[in-house]
């Protein structure tokens, strides 16, 4: 069989071999495959491949062809058609291939990426990981949080609300913040919350001046909780299994530094009343236990969005936040004290378990740990000087 007919414009390539020296090398079978194909009864088709016609380089080329039959002799005797240059289709092809596999690598560990016109509150798909995201509600659900109040953790919603309105309504791009990244729980549809990050890429669309945003969100469940894990090792005091000291200080400054105007936190120092004793005479296992009970009295007795610690050898601090009434306070140190009355008794000791306390209410001035602590100080001393198994507030 004789090729024919393949002719271009810058000159006729016809004849024997000719054009098969200029094909590149791995694809010389194409026109065999070709023929076969025509001995077979198929009677067009197309190929694909790389050719050196003009001497300028190997380029992609696209042939379509079809088979002249003898009708007589019932068999193939020509197969004729046209070849044009695909070079240009390929580099596109070439670019979307490396931006997919750019776009795989890049977006693997997110669970959604979409960009959403925050002007006109529009949002298109990106990127969606077929596998993991159909175990969650649809994303929108995660972002719009007026509606959807529900599929975010009650302890990170209005902290979220608050970062990505903000964000939304331009005034950090005013500042030259364009990314926005936070870490929160979000509810799958198995209805157990799992942390995920979420990042908002803020920029202005030039040609509409609308604000944009491209919204990445990647779940961060496991690594987040090791973390944790490994933080609150290192926060946590060994004996009474709550805050140590340096915790503890760090983390009433930050509730400090972050108190709305207007709101009041108050300052407990407790001190183990006559703590020496019980070591000397029952040992350090059963002073370390009452460190523990009263640990863990602290933790049922106050709430999770209060701070406690253990500061010194006998000495615990807690920062009760938002307090809006005295009766809040003395309540408290009811349950407080009765409990900790209780633990001769649990524990079988004969030595009466009681604690002093200081109590300090926060105000505007106060910035530290230290401010507070100055003056909570001075009201356990009273309460030891008139008498001890009492607290006073200052």
């Amino acid at each position: 069989f004789t090729i024919k007919g393949i002719v271009s414009e810058q000159g006729d390539l016809t004849g024997d071999n000719i054009i098969m020296k200029k094909i590149f090398p791995g694809n010389e079978n194409i026109y065999k495959e070709v023929i076969n194909a025509a001995e077979k009864g198929q009677q067009n088709g197309e190929i694909e491949y790389k050719a050196d016609y003009y001497g300028d380089g190997y380029k992609w080329y696209k042939s379509y062809y079809e088979t002249v039959l003898d009708q007589e002799k019932g068999k193939v005797t020509n197969i004729i058609g046209r070849t044009v240059s695909i070079e240009k289709e390929k580099e596109i092809e070439n670019r979307l291939k490396q931006e997919k596999a750019y776009r795989a690598v890049l977006f693997k560990e997110m669970l959604v990426v979409y960009e959403m016109d925050i002007t006109l509150d529009i949002s298109v798909p990106m990127y969606r990981n077929q596998k993991r995201a159909g175990e969650y509600y649809p994303f929108n659900y995660y972002t719009d949080f007026e509606k959807n109040r529900d599929y975010i953790h009650r302890e990170d919603f209005e902290d979220v609300k608050k970062c990505f309105e903000e964000a939304y309504s331009g005034k950090l791009l005013e500042k030259g913040i364009e990314d926005v990244k936070k870490k929160y729980r979000i509810k799958d549809r198995k209805d157990k919350f799992m942390w995920i990050e979420m990042t908002a890429h803020m920029f202005i669309e030039e040609a509409t001046e609308n604000l944009k945003a491209i919204i990445y969100i990647e779940e961060i469940d496991e690594q987040k909780r090791k973390v944790d894990k490994l933080e609150n090792k290192a926060q946590i005091d060994a004996v009474s299994k709550i805050y140590n000291r340096g915790t503890t200080e760090e983390k009433i400054n930050n509730a400090l530094e972050k108190r709305e105007e207007g709101s009041r936190h108050t300052l407990f120092i407790f001190d183990i009343d006559d703590f020496k004793v019980v070591n000397d005479s029952f040992g350090h296992l059963a002073g370390d236990d009452i460190l523990r009970q009263i640990g863990e009295i602290f933790k049922s007795i106050f709430r999770k969005t209060d701070i406690v610690g253990r500061i010194g050898g006998d000495e615990f601090a807690v920062l009760m936040t938002n307090v809006t009434s005295d009766r809040q306070i003395t309540d408290r140190m009811k349950l407080v004290m009765r409990e900790i009355h209780g633990l001769s008794a649990k524990m079988g000791i004969e030595t009466k378990v009681a604690v002093s306390v200081g109590i300090t209410r926060s105000v505007a001035e106060d910035k530290k740990f230290d401010d507070m602590y100055k003056r909570a100080d001075i009201a356990l001393y009273e309460a030891k000087t008139k008498g001890k198994d009492r607290f006073i507030i200052k």
